[in-house]
């Protein structure tokens, strides 16, 4: 005896025999009562001959069974749902044809609790299920209802979950921006990331504090960055700098309207825009030859060589404003470093005996002439003011003077041809430019020895040295053959090499730049000018 179901109970004449499949046997011969039962299927009744040594096989299917179920709510008008399908009407309901078994039936009210009853209907019968549901003053949250202080705090865990989520998150961003500024600091990289970032935050939390003063330090950062390229910029990159200072300054201003400019940040700026360039002429002179600017940048000496005079220059009106007579072709020109004196080389004098004269720069009258050089050239005068360090051309060396007693006192040979001189800012070295070797010179103060020669010039006739003492300014004149020179050169002297060639002059035969370092006024031969380079 097979079934479907599997299981069922088998029934001989009222006795049962056994669930299925089952196999009997010695039973009886003849005429049997055959009946199979399930739960919750219908039975099966049939009669059935047995007969001896005959296996008689028997396969059954059941159907199965249908009953009804009645639902009664309080309050009525409730939903049905029978295994999650929503039923038709409300409650008072009942649902008929209904297979036998165990059902899941859910009754729902709008603003009452929901309930789930496990339901076993019986077959050929109706199951009755009666509900009180709770609640009648129910919300809706999530397709449920639930009462208003369950949904305050599944609102409240859902607003802290996403807080918790949030607070991560900004944690995450500000420890990036931190790590980018703390590898890369004041990096134009490292200052996008972390901008990113303090930027990603606010878009989560508009008021952070941290990321907002991380977007000021940003700001700040590149601030610094332009502050310090225009502290730092080499002579080379000068224009290149100020462009990308300005860029630096509108990043920071686009980052954050109010930061703050360091002082004198802007006017280092437009320096670096303008340097090594022209930005003014000043004429009026008889040939001049050479210049020195006294200490405190107020006045510039002018030597003239055809009409014998030294020009004063007001270097804030830039006007002449004295003229002093009394000269023999002079040429080069030094200030003490108190300002009290200048020094001026006399090309000719007395028949050919060159002498240097004296001027008090208080009453701008000569006061003293020194003799005993041979084809001077030009003078400069150590930072200390003890000493005068002399060119004679022709005869290839260097004088030095003791100021004190305007007396020569030491003669360094050694040079083809020397012509201009000037003495780095510490008094440490002499730089002797030499017209026909077409060569600077380095000579050591401490042992008025030459311990350097740099090459690369074109006819060296003036040289002047940076107030910081970092560049050196070399004025090609031009070569033996009457060509004329129209650059001046830069020398790195940490380096000893040219960094810099400025063009646009015309015979330039000296130069002189302002204590404060931001000028160097230059000397045109032949069309009688001075050009004025705005330096970094």
């Amino acid at each position: 005896m097979r079934s479907q179901p599997r299981g069922a109970q088998v029934f001989l004449d009222g006795h049962r025999l056994g669930p299925t499949p089952y196999l009997g046997q010695n039973l009886p011969s003849g005429m049997h009562q055959l009946q199979v039962k399930a739960p919750y299927y219908q039975p099966i009744r049939r009669r059935i001959r047995l007969t001896a040594n005959v296996v008689n096989k028997q396969q059954l299917t059941l159907a199965r069974g249908q009953g009804a179920i009645t639902v009664l709510s309080r309050p009525a008008g409730a939903t049905v749902t029978l295994d999650g399908h929503r039923q038709p009407g409300r409650t008072p309901l009942t649902l008929t044809q209904v297979s036998a078994g165990q059902h899941r039936v859910e009754i729902g009210k709008a603003k009452y609790y929901a309930q789930t009853l496990s339901v076993t209907v019986p077959v050929g019968a109706t199951e009755r299920e009666s509900i009180t549901l709770k609640g009648g003053n129910l919300v809706m949250y999530h397709g449920q209802w639930v009462s208003k202080a369950d949904k305050a705090t599944a609102l409240l865990k859902q607003a802290r979950i996403k807080a918790r989520i949030k607070a991560d998150k900004i944690a995450a961003l500000l420890k990036q921006a931190d790590v980018a500024l703390a590898i890369k600091p004041l990096s134009t990289s490292a200052g996008s990331k972390a901008l990113a970032a303090y930027q990603a935050v606010l878009n989560l939390d508009a008021h952070n504090p941290s990321a907002r003063q991380g977007i000021k330090q940003v700001a700040m950062d590149y601030v610094t960055m332009a502050d310090r390229l225009s502290r730092t910029t080499s002579i080379a990159q000068a224009n290149q700098a100020a462009k990308t200072i300005k860029g630096y300054l509108s990043k920071a201003r686009s980052i954050w309207t109010g930061v703050s400019v360091p002082k004198g940040l802007k006017q280092r700026a437009r320096r670096l825009k303008q340097s090594n360039t022209v930005v003014k002429t000043i004429s009026g002179f008889d040939y001049p030859f050479y210049m020195a600017i006294t200490p405190n940048g107020r006045y510039a000496y002018v030597t003239s060589s055809r009409n014998n005079t030294v020009a004063v220059i007001d270097t804030v009106t830039n006007t002449v404003v004295k003229t002093i007579s009394g000269f023999h072709n002079p040429i080069s020109i030094a200030i003490t470093p108190n300002g009290r004196y200048a020094y001026v080389l006399n090309y000719k004098s007395n028949w050919f005996r060159y002498t240097v004269s004296v001027i008090d720069t208080a009453t701008n009258t000569v006061v003293k002439t020194i003799s005993g050089f041979d084809h001077s050239w030009d003078i400069a005068i150590t930072p200390n003011g003890r000493y005068a360090y002399v060119t004679n051309s022709c005869g290839d060396t260097v004088s030095v003077i003791d100021t004190a007693t305007n007396t020569v006192v030491k003669t360094i040979s050694g040079f083809n041809h020397p012509d201009s001189i000037a003495i780095t800012p510490k008094g440490r070295y002499v730089y002797v430019g030499t017209a026909r070797g077409y060569t600077v010179s380095v000579i050591d103060i401490a042992t008025n020895t030459v311990v350097k020669t740099i090459s690369g010039f074109y006819g060296p006739l003036g040289i002047a040295i940076t107030p910081n003492g970092r560049y050196a300014y070399v004025a090609n004149k031009g070569g033996s053959s009457n060509e004329n020179g129209t650059t001046v050169s830069v020398i790195d002297t940490a380096t000893n090499t040219v960094v810099k060639t400025i063009s646009g002059f015309d015979t330039p035969d000296s130069i002189a730049i302002t204590p404060n370092g931001r000028y160097a006024y230059v000397v045109n031969v032949s069309n009688g000018t001075v050009s004025v380079i705005q330096l970094p």
